[in-house]
């Protein structure tokens, strides 16, 4: 606790004493000025008198203010045990407890335990486990979590050679502080959407992301860290004082060539009714989580205004930090508004009769156990069915066919690289994750399971051309700049 107290008084009081150095360096320049007229009288009239040479030295000067000592954390004290030294299950806890009535006092009936050695199992090679119930798959590594490229590189022979942590680089981290496990430590940092991996050492609990930049979604009572660099991959080095634990990759080989065959039948799904489209509805009237089964909140700006020009809305240009409002993009009925909500944590109470979420359509579950659809005309009744749903279809087509006519533009193309907005005329960019999905699969990439929020990737569905990848990220408003010569938007062919 007096660690993590010290870093927060460093990290705190840093911020604050870089606009000291300035009001410092600010001042010292004003006194020197000062000195132009103020260091020497006119014995005529006893007025100042100005130094032309002390001005010329006031706009050379430098001056450089003395560095900020914040000090040592506190050392660790030793508790004084003296007063609970007799415990449940000692004598002297007897006697100090009981001592006047011990002819009611009775032995206490030890514990059962198996004392049978568990066998130690040592794998040469890392293994997919499985982890806590409702939680990602991950994969185990004995050593420090490093910069892993998947081929022969100089990083991965440093991995071999146990070389320094230093020759390779990580990405932006947290610190979680004491956990009992590995495992416990990749339980407690689920809720963080950029985590591709988890340190554990000494007890302590390091989750870490992709990009160098600091986390901005560590769990709650972590310490957010500046990487060293970008990292496609982690992998353990082998030291045996740590633990790395990765995201297990999808279980599905990645698609690299268009597929002739014929796809096998897909699962059906359950159809959603609702008083919306059928890509997105209207959650209940005052409530925070007011999406239905099937459906969830829209965290992103730009999928706000296509879900609310869908919905037949007026999108509010600008974004709003309403603590009384709803998560996300919400809907006002009476003046059909629609708004988009920065605020982290609104407690739904901003005209609870006619206000609530603004929903879409969450992808199906790979692998969810198949269900009956219910006998209605127009509801999707595969999984297949509802991406044709999803997905803009081309200028005159009424359903998919096995070869698309040669005379029209294809469906998905790969936008401009380094482009915010990279799409070319004709195409947009996608901002539903089932649609990113299936785009991915016709370019031929492998798309990464979950969504990430880098404020240097791309909106909505982007690429990373040397891994052949495809990522899809809920950041609000993210800058672009992320591997620029290689990496950008996924585009979808707009409806005429």
């Amino acid at each position: 606790m007096a660690a993590a107290a010290y870093t927060n008084h460093v990290a705190k009081t840093r911020d604050v004493a870089l606009k000291w150095d300035v009001e410092f360096v600010a001042s010292q320049k004003i006194l020197c000025y000062c000195d132009v007229w103020l260091g020497e009288k006119d014995e005529g009239d006893n007025r100042s008198q100005h130094n032309a040479t002390q001005f010329e030295v006031c706009k050379s000067q430098t001056f450089v203010p003395d560095m900020m000592d914040y000090g040592t954390p506190a050392a660790k004290v030793d508790c004084n045990l003296t007063s609970v030294a007799s415990y449940p299950g000692t004598l002297g806890f007897i006697t100090q407890e009981y001592s006047g009535f011990t002819d009611f006092v009775q032995e206490s009936i030890p514990c059962t335990l198996d004392r049978t050695p568990v066998p130690k199992v040592i794998a040469p090679d890392p293994t997919v486990v499985a982890a806590a119930p409702m939680q990602t798959a991950y994969v185990k590594w004995q050593g420090y979590c490093r910069s892993h490229s998947g081929e022969t590189t100089v990083q991965d022979k440093a991995i071999e050679n146990h070389e320094p942590r230093s020759a390779s680089a990580n990405g932006g981290w947290c610190d979680c502080g004491s956990q009992a496990s590995a495992a416990s430590c990749w339980e407690f940092t689920a809720s963080m959407a950029s985590r591709l991996a988890i340190e554990y050492s000494d007890g302590e609990c390091y989750p870490m992301q992709a990009l160098p930049d600091a986390p901005t979604d560590c769990p709650s009572g972590c310490l957010a860290q500046e990487g060293t660099g970008t990292v496609l991959d982690y992998a353990g080095d082998r030291n045996v004082a740590a633990t790395c634990l990765i995201k297990a990759p999808s279980m599905e080989a990645p698609t690299t060539e268009t597929q002739t065959a014929e796809a096998p039948e897909a699962p059906t799904i359950q159809a959603v009714t609702t008083k919306g489209s059928d890509l997105y509805t209207f959650g209940e009237n005052g409530i925070v989580d007011g999406c239905p089964l099937g459906y969830a909140g829209i965290s992103n700006i730009t999928a706000c205004k296509h879900a609310a020009h869908n919905l037949g809305y007026t999108m509010r240009t600008s974004s709003s930090h309403h603590s009384t409002a709803y998560p996300g993009c919400y809907f006002y009925e009476p003046s059909k508004r629609a708004y988009f909500n920065t605020h982290p944590n609104p407690d739904g109470t901003w005209h609870k009769e006619s206000t609530g979420q603004i929903c879409v359509l969450e992808a199906p579950t790979p692998g969810a156990p198949t269900t009956e659809a219910p006998p209605t005309l127009d509801a999707p009744t595969t999984e297949s069915d509802v991406l044709h749903h999803l997905t803009p279809q081309r200028p005159g087509s009424e359903a998919p066919t096995t070869e698309a006519p040669t005379t029209e533009p294809p469906l998905y193309i790969l936008g401009n690289k380094g482009m915010k907005d990279g799409c070319p005329l004709g195409y947009a960019g996608i901002f539903v994750e089932p649609v990113c999905e299936e785009a991915a699969e016709e370019l031929g990439l492998n798309i990464r399971s979950g969504t990430s929020n880098h404020a240097t990737g791309y909106p909505g569905c982007y690429f990373y051309k040397p891994a052949e990848r495809a990522y899809f990220n809920a950041h609000p408003d993210p800058d672009g700049t992320w591997h620029s010569a290689n990496a950008g938007q996924i585009c979808v062919l707009e409806i005429s």
